[in-house]
C-alpha cells in the first residue's frame, strides 16, 4: 500500500476510535493519545497511549475496516 494511502487508512481508523470513545467519555483527544494497530485487512484495535482513568486503562476496542480502490471505511462500536 502506498504511503499516502496507508496514512489515510490510519487517520480514518483513528477517527472512528476518537468518535467512539468521545460518546462514552466526552473527551476531546489529541492525535497521539490513541494508538491503532491493524490486526489484518478487516480489523483494527485502538487503545490509549497513556491511560489515566479506569476506562482508559481497560479500553481496547475492536473496529472493522473496509477498503476499496478509492475509499476507506472504518467503524467502531463501544457497547
Amino acid at each position: 500500500m502506498p504511503v499516502l494511502c496507508a496514512a489515510k487508512r490510519l487517520f480514518s481508523a483513528k477517527e472512528a476510535a476518537f468518535k467512539a470513545q468521545f460518546a462514552v467519555t466526552g473527551k476531546m483527544l489529541g492525535f497521539r493519545e490513541l494508538s491503532v494497530k491493524f490486526v489484518n485487512n478487516t480489523e483494527f484495535i485502538a487503545y490509549f497511549v497513556n491511560p489515566r482513568s479506569a476506562f482508559e486503562k481497560t479500553f481496547e476496542a475492536k473496529g472493522r475496516s473496509w477498503t476499496t480502490d478509492v475509499h476507506f471505511m472504518h467503524i467502531m462500536i463501544i457497547a
